[in-house]
């Protein structure tokens, strides 16, 4: 959707800027590094802020995050692997160039997070609110790459499962996008062990667990 490049990878280039030693100088060499291609990784006019750095078996990780007008925009991002000697070899980008929010919010959070849950079909009185967040949503059309303010918001309900994401228009109030992060397995089987069922004197046998906490691991 960008048209930059999402993961480049090789034998590095220097970026002359010596030894990297401390937190302070990954990031400005990170930024360094962006900004000097500012056409091919589509950071002339993005607005970057720090979401992580890593530093592990002689190499930094430096995390970005694209953000306007203090609103962080949705799958905007950028990243530098470097090592302390100041080698880059690999990086990625996936920076939005021009954003440009062309409507004016008129939704408040509260607002926004009422649409959610109604959206949903479930009443206030039961719902809990965990994260409001202002974002920039970048959406494709004919014409190109548009942008609009919305509110995300993460709620969950008493009344049934469910751990929604939700993405609630600005302007118009619509939810344009919503997510369900809990995902539900069923598992079916039997899970057997030797049991003294009485006492000793009646020996061991081999008997279905009936109450038993089960953990899958990977899932």
């Amino acid at each position: 959707m960008t048209g930059t490049p999402h993961l480049v990878w090789g034998s590095g280039t220097e970026l002359g800027t010596g030894l990297v030693t401390t937190r302070e100088q990954a990031i400005d060499a990170a930024r360094t590094f962006l900004a000097s291609h500012p056409d091919f990784l589509g950071s002339a006019r993005a607005d970057l802020e720090v979401r992580g750095v890593t530093h592990q078996g002689g190499k930094w990780s430096v995390n970005f995050i694209q953000v306007h007008d203090g609103a962080r925009v949705v799958d905007g991002r950028a990243d530098v692997l470097m090592t302390d000697g100041g080698r880059v070899f690999l990086f990625g980008s996936d920076l939005f160039a021009d954003v440009r929010v062309t409507s004016s919010a008129t939704l408040d959070a509260n607002t926004a997070y009422e649409r959610a849950v109604a959206s949903v079909g479930f009443s206030l009185e039961d719902a809990s609110r965990q994260v409001v967040e202002r974002v920039i949503i970048p959406e494709r059309t004919t014409s190109g790459l548009v942008y609009r303010e919305a509110y995300r918001i993460l709620h969950y309900h008493d009344d049934g499962p469910g751990r929604w994401e939700s993405y609630v228009d600005a302007t118009s109030g619509d939810v344009v996008w919503r997510i369900d992060r809990l995902h539900l397995l069923d598992l079916e089987g039997t899970v057997q062990s030797d049991v003294q069922d009485k006492s000793w004197c009646d020996g061991v046998t081999t008997t279905d667990l009936q109450h038993l906490e089960v953990s899958i691991d990977g899932v």
